[in-house]
């Protein structure tokens, strides 16, 4: 004997295919609207230590230390604070 499925209201699902309205602003409005995604780096061995040797000296977590490194970043250079970098050009043999 076969279930009975459960019958979806057709004006009900019609809503769920409307054009909805775009936010106001730009950008995440809420935390919701911004979720957390994991993003993995690479690091040397020395630079992972150290890492933890001040994450240990300031008495927090690896990863909330990571978050305060990034953040800060993107704090500083979205204030128009940018890394001076040095471009090699290398020639192909």
């Amino acid at each position: 004997m076969t279930k009975k499925r459960p019958s979806l209201d057709t004006q009900a699902a019609a809503g769920l295919f409307t054009k909805t309205e775009r936010l106001t602003q730009p950008g995440p409005q809420t935390e919701s609207d911004d979720p957390v995604k994991p993003l993995g780096v690479g690091l040397r061995l020395s630079e992972r230590a150290r890492l933890d040797e001040i994450a240990h000296e300031l008495g927090v977590a690896r990863h909330a230390l990571l978050l305060y490194a990034v953040r800060d970043f993107i704090r500083r250079y979205e204030a128009g604070e940018r890394p001076k970098t040095k471009t090699v050009k290398t020639l192909d043999s």
